[in-house]
């Protein structure tokens, strides 16, 4: 069963998309504190992390960062949600390997869809062999 991580502020966001995420047979974790995306990582081991921007204390970008530096969470795909539909914010998500950038308002079985397409395109590609 594959596994997402869920992390946004808004407590109603992470509500509405487990719910999505768990009817299409996904495990979820949820969590409202960016602090906690590390370590949740680390320990759940997801498929694919959602990960807000504007979060309070730590912004996703630092998340996004510190995920990188860590060799357990460094190889997770991370879809950026965010409320600013701006170009600059899709390229500044681009620019850091986020695999998608989605904006808010969304509509939840849409950013599965989204999810899924992402991660199987990324099962498709062959891995490099040492």
């Amino acid at each position: 069963m594959p596994k997402v991580l869920i992390v946004d502020d808004e407590r109603h966001i992470v509500e509405t998309l487990t719910l999505a995420f768990e009817k299409r047979g996904y495990q979820v974790v949820g969590s409202s504190d960016a602090t906690q995306c590390v370590p949740l990582a680390d320990r759940e081991k997801p498929d694919v992390i959602i990960l807000d921007v504007m979060m309070p204390g730590m912004d996703g970008y630092e998340v996004f960062n510190r995920l990188g530096e860590d060799d357990r969470s460094s190889r997770i795909p991370v879809v950026v949600l965010t409320a600013k539909p701006d170009e600059i914010y899709r390229r500044i998500s681009e620019g850091i390997g986020a695999k998608l950038h989605l904006t808010k308002p969304f509509k939840p079985y849409a950013v599965v869809e989204q999810v899924e397409r992402m991660l199987d395109e990324l099962r498709s590609v062959p891995t490099a062999q040492p």
